[in-house]
């Protein structure tokens, strides 16, 4: 069984942590794996601190063994000096971030690679396409947005445009199934949920490559010294999706391009075959091999039954969790620390 640290579990507006989280609880009910929620870090022998960085203050502390991150820190300088990170196994969802921490000189812990599933349920394609093009803008400069849909204007195309935390997961659903391809205007991505879910939607497309740090506008800080290592928009991509064009003058060229591949463009089978909700969390689960505790040992624990868990009280869980947490390290009480379960 699998302790799961997450402040998203009540997240009203899935984005990427949002959907690391339930991307990874779908694919555990998938394969029956169990699992509980911002429970005590020692309730179980497996222990994941997706994104609060209280815990691992605690880690050395307890039994348990513990996967950490992504979604803790953006560079490896921002661990403060009182975490304890020794006794645990970092995660990150593609190369260029392994590879960025590793130049930074990550070494506090060992540090692997893995990528959520991707949901190819929720996000299929659908009748409706009017050959309208989708536009999605996150995160780079908004003249270029203007130039590329005025581009877009003068070859005759209609568009749908998304900006990145300006739309709901329906609004989303309901754009992909009206557009015949999609052009993405990104940042640097990790993984890339939204592009992911276009590519599940059996949408190609073009990506506007971001590959350089310094091309994003991204609220988070990164080292200017690591900006000549390579970053993409897109980490997961290959022939089947589409095309990367790196200038705006290569995106209608591209675009024809689409069309001239035709029956050759597969997304949605890329995705299926890449990021399988099951294999993933198959992966998951097979992170503890690293000390010994293998996926046969979890599974004769009693398996949770899938669709239990309801997100009224799982976020009301991580709320108590949270404070409780808050109250215990302020006050430095005599009672034991909190992880313990001592009252």
């Amino acid at each position: 069984m699998i302790n799961i640290l997450s402040t998203q579990v009540s997240a009203a507006r899935p984005a990427g942590p949002a959907k690391r989280l339930r991307n990874l609880m779908l694919g555990l009910d998938r394969i029956g794996y169990p699992y509980v929620l911002n429970a005590p870090l020692d309730a179980t022998a497996r222990l994941w601190v997706h994104d609060d960085p209280l815990a691992v203050y605690y880690l050395h502390k307890t039994a348990a063994r513990a996967v950490v991150g992504p979604n803790l820190y953006t560079l490896p300088d921002e661990i403060p000096s009182g975490a304890r990170l020794e006794r645990a196994l970092y995660i990150q969802p593609c190369t260029w971030a392994q590879r960025r921490w590793e130049l930074a000189g990550f070494d506090s812990c060992p540090m692997t690679l893995w990528p959520v599933g991707e949901d190819a349920d929720r996000f299929a394609p659908v009748a409706g396409d009017d050959g309208s093009v989708l536009v999605y803008h996150k995160q780079r400069d908004p003249a270029e947005l203007a130039a590329l849909l005025e581009l877009l204007r003068s070859a005759g195309l209609t568009y749908r445009l998304l900006i990145y935390g300006e739309y709901t997961e329906d609004e989303q659903r309901h754009a992909l199934a009206q557009c015949a391809f999609a052009v993405w205007h990104s940042g640097f991505e990790t993984q890339n949920h939204a592009l992911l879910e276009t590519l599940a939607c059996d949408v190609p497309m073009v990506v506007w490559d971001c590959t350089r740090q310094s091309q994003a506008r991204s609220p988070h800080r990164y080292a200017a010294e690591l900006d000549d290592l390579p970053v993409t928009s897109a980490p997961y991509f290959d022939a089947r999706c589409g095309l990367k064009v790196a200038t705006l003058g290569e995106i209608l060229p591209a675009i024809a391009r689409l069309g001239e591949l035709g029956a050759s463009l597969a997304p949605r089978q890329y995705v299926l075959d890449t990021l399988p909700l099951e294999g993933q969390a198959r992966a998951f689960v097979a992170l503890w091999e690293h000390w010994g505790l293998s996926f046969d040992m979890g599974l004769r624990e009693r398996p949770r039954r899938a669709g239990y868990w309801r997100e009224p009280l799982a976020g009301k869980i991580a709320r108590l969790t949270r404070r409780e947490f808050r109250e215990r390290h302020r006050r430095r009480s005599d009672e034991g620390p909190w992880w313990s379960g001592s009252r």
